[in-house]
């Protein structure tokens, strides 16, 4: 009771009991309440940008072996006028990459089964391709490492669509 009396004192109430002997007691208690009332605030629709569409038609290898990660790269990329071929691991990408002459991005896991992307695009560079390489990796220690081997930059995963 001594519990419950110093809540309802903290909130500014009462508390108080009527007791009948041979039937119990009741225990009664008030707290002030004032209703609120919420002025819902009107929806803005927000602008969402939508992203980019090339004026050419791009080709663009991706080489990633997880497929929730190529599949939502896909999306990211699927109304931006790309042709999208995949790679599963580093070999493919570069057997891919030394027989397609027109792509115009790689996008290189680093983490791959066979070979890793570091060696890829080792061998990518060594066969004298120019196209851009951007590296994908969850691992924030391969930064410097990856410009180092050839790349032309970096995409840290987890993925996020929305601009910086």
């Amino acid at each position: 009771m001594a519990i419950s009396k110093a809540y309802v004192d903290l909130m500014g109430g009462k508390i108080w009991l009527s007791s009948e002997p041979g039937k119990g007691a009741t225990f009664t208690f008030t707290i002030p309440y004032e209703k609120q009332v919420v002025v819902p605030e009107p929806v803005v629709e927000k602008q969402v940008n939508e992203g980019f569409v090339f004026a050419e038609k791009k080709t663009i290898l991706v080489a990633e072996d997880i497929d929730s990660n190529f599949k939502l790269i896909n999306y990211f990329l699927s109304k931006s006028n790309t042709n999208i071929l995949r790679a599963f691991n580093g070999k493919e990408a570069v057997e891919i990459a030394l027989a397609e002459k027109d792509i115009d991005l790689i996008l290189m896991d680093i983490k791959m089964p066979e070979m890793d992307g570091y060696t890829a695009v080792k061998l990518i560079r060594e066969a004298n391709i120019k196209t851009p390489i951007i590296v994908q990796t969850a691992y924030a220690d391969d930064k410097e490492k990856v410009i180092e081997c050839g790349c032309n930059g970096h995409i840290s995963k987890p993925f996020d669509k929305r601009p910086f």
